[in-house]
């Protein structure tokens, strides 16, 4: 058993013994140690189920210390300092043969489809885990270390490269470690959002310019300043931001949309081999 905050409905999560999943030959048991709240967490409480499937223990961004691993679990070991990826996949389908494991067949993912790390301890396929007792690196930064690899990952993506000019749109979470991913690989950051407490957030974070959204027009402030985006990202997750077009751009500016406005979704089935019991 552990103490969970379960998912039941909008605006209904409960503080509740809940009892763990049996570990599987491929899963972890992992003690969680600090757990983030993603966006998508907070539609699940504003008007959920969106994502989730309750009951559920929500929270994929967690970090924790492995006290058990299955039988066929290799370069884990029990002590190790953890943190969570969250998407499972099944590494047997066309789509992951592919190397597509986002596309899997049977895609779904710790904290909404199975119980995720707002509780004291989560059983998650030992895939999941990434190991991080080597980097030094404090509880509560490991903890932001899923929504940090989707920037990273959003960066590489994008083809952004050094001495080139990124805009992001929207300095919120995902937002922010763009900012973050942008301005250490050596670009120039032009940051766009509707509240000045997260503009100065932003240049704290490495932006080396920002713009206060409904004031001037993008488009405009770029060429007060010469610049011509080579980037784009989206992270507003407002509908009449991901309808625009790319401001200024330098031939064909590349346009990544890495926010989304959330709304309810049919009910879904809950997927995946092991989840939580009843």
């Amino acid at each position: 058993m552990t103490r969970a905050a379960v998912f039941h409905a909008a605006g209904d999560v409960r503080i509740e013994d809940r009892t763990l999943a049996e570990l599987g030959p491929a899963d972890a048991l992992v003690r969680v140690r600090a757990c983030g709240m993603c966006g998508s967490d907070g539609a699940e409480w504003s008007h959920g189920p969106v994502l989730a499937v309750p009951p559920v223990v929500l929270g994929h961004e967690f970090v924790g210390v492995v006290e058990e691993v299955g039988e066929d679990v290799d370069g884990l070991a029990v002590g190790a300092t953890v943190v969570s990826g969250a998407g499972v996949s099944c590494g047997s389908c066309s789509r992951c043969r592919e190397g597509r494991t986002n596309l899997c067949l049977g895609y779904h993912t710790v904290g909404f489809d199975r119980d995720g790390g707002l509780a004291g301890h989560a059983v998650v396929p030992a895939s999941t885990l990434f190991d991080v007792s080597d980097t030094g690196l404090s509880v509560d930064t490991l903890a932001m270390a899923q929504p940090m690899a989707i920037a990273v990952h959003a960066v590489r993506r994008s083809g952004l490269v050094a001495g080139q000019v990124a805009v992001v749109i929207g300095v919120g979470g995902i937002g922010g470690y763009l900012t973050v991913a942008a301005s250490a690989l050596g670009a120039t950051v032009v940051v766009s959002d509707l509240d000045r407490e997260r503009l100065g957030l932003a240049k704290r974070l490495g932006a080396t310019e920002v713009v206060l959204a409904g004031t001037t027009p993008l488009a405009d402030f770029l060429a007060a300043r010469e610049l011509r985006a080579d980037v784009i990202f989206e992270a507003s997750g407002s509908a009449p931001a991901s309808r625009r077009r790319s401001p200024r751009s330098r031939g064909a500016a590349q346009w990544c949309r890495w926010g989304s406005s959330v709304s309810r979704s049919p009910p879904r089935s809950r997927a995946g081999p092991s989840t939580s019991s009843r």
